[in-house]
């Protein structure tokens, strides 16, 4: 559901640029929230995997009492904060690459 939303929002954004008329800015805004999404997307991805896998490891102790539903819990409150953090840093820099690529593009 998050990724249909952002992908919705994201093609909402490029729209808008492309309908003001200026071209030169629908092609800036195709560059900088397709690179934008591309990287929040990776981020959350491999922040997800990365903080449910962090996490865990810290929590086996917690998990032992409770027959694995603590380290569960701990798994996927890990990788929802790990998703989280680290899409909004691969957003920023998708962002800040797509701006790079555009000019570099020299369209």
């Amino acid at each position: 559901l998050g990724i249909s939303l952002e992908v919705a929002s994201i093609g909402l954004d490029i729209q808008k640029a492309c309908t003001l008329g200026r071209q030169d800015a629908c092609r800036k805004a195709a560059y900088i929230e397709g690179a934008s999404l591309a990287g929040s997307l990776g981020g959350a991805a491999g922040g997800a995997y990365l903080g449910s896998y962090a996490i865990e490891q810290l929590c086996i102790a917690i998990g032992v009492p409770t027959r694995g539903l603590g380290t569960l819990a701990c798994a996927v409150i890990g990788g929802a904060t790990g998703g989280m953090l680290v899409g909004d840093v691969g957003k920023t820099q998708g962002a800040r690459l797509g701006e790079l690529l555009y000019e570099v593009s020299g369209e």
